[in-house]
């Protein structure tokens, strides 16, 4: 859940809101400002591969636009390339973030937050972790919540002492894959005293959240993955779904009709 928590922080803290002066842009905008915008990177870095993602679909007014950005350049190369070329830019290290403040016009600008990953990037993880099919009525959020809450749900190797859990495994799921992890009681909470990924195969993931292997087509959206989760005995899906209402609220997202 702690990667959920920073995202929330960045989006409400800084996403969307890295410049000023820059406008929020209607959805019958999005494509061809993203054509634009994708030219003009093109130019910057000779050649760039970028892909459109985030919940513009899902509403008629965006602050702002994601997308991803394939390259092995580093955040300040980066930058400063774009500075060079005339754009304001802001770096968010925490989520390999470029955004960038970008004209899709002669007065307005638009914040583009390009998310970089490396080029030999697992982009079936990125999929699963950034996209969504075209024609999903929820947004790509509304799903990895979901996925993250029933993550959270999955403790293990518990130690207790005097009645008090001092230590666990469990579960998280990052851009690059799923990690497992073990916590430990210090002092007035829970730290991370140790984090490996184990695997960025889809299959794997699947078998984790579960409790068997499904094809990602067969979790790709939130109604499907809610669906393959309530299959799986193992998860206390009321609690799940409690912790999930309250995030959604936390966030602002609309809650699905049936977990009321």
């Amino acid at each position: 859940m702690k990667y959920l928590l920073e995202f929330k922080s960045f989006q409400l803290n800084e996403g969307g809101n890295a410049f000023p002066d820059a406008e929020s842009i209607h959805k019958h905008e999005v494509e061809a400002a993203f054509a634009k915008f994708s030219e003009a990177m093109a130019s910057v870095f000779n050649a760039a591969e970028l892909e459109l993602i985030g919940s513009w679909r899902q509403k008629e007014l965006s602050g702002d636009l994601d997308c991803l950005f394939y390259s092995d350049l580093g955040l300040p190369e980066i930058s400063q390339q774009l500075t060079q070329a005339g754009y304001e830019t802001k770096i968010f290290y925490g989520f390999n973030i470029v955004s960038v403040k970008f004209g899709i016009s002669d007065s307005k600008f638009v914040q583009f937050d390009m998310f970089v990953r490396p080029l030999d990037t697992n982009r079936a993880v990125n999929d699963l972790f950034y996209k969504s099919p075209t024609d999903e009525r929820y947004s790509t959020k509304h799903r990895v919540f979901l996925i993250f809450c029933a993550l959270d749900s999955m403790k293990f190797d518990k130690v207790e002492r005097d009645g008090v859990l001092t230590n666990f495994k469990g579960y998280m799921l990052r851009p690059d894959g799923l990690y497992q992890f073990t916590k430990e009681f210090k002092k007035v909470n829970y730290k991370i005293v140790d984090r490996q990924k184990i695997t960025d195969d889809l299959d794997e993931i699947s078998s984790v959240l579960f409790g068997k292997v499904y094809p990602y087509s067969e979790w790709n959206t939130y109604e499907k993955t809610l669906a393959l989760l309530e299959k799986n005995p193992k998860l206390d899906m009321r609690a799940i779904l409690a912790e999930y209402r309250e995030k959604l609220k936390e966030e602002g997202l609309t809650v699905p009709g049936g977990i009321d």
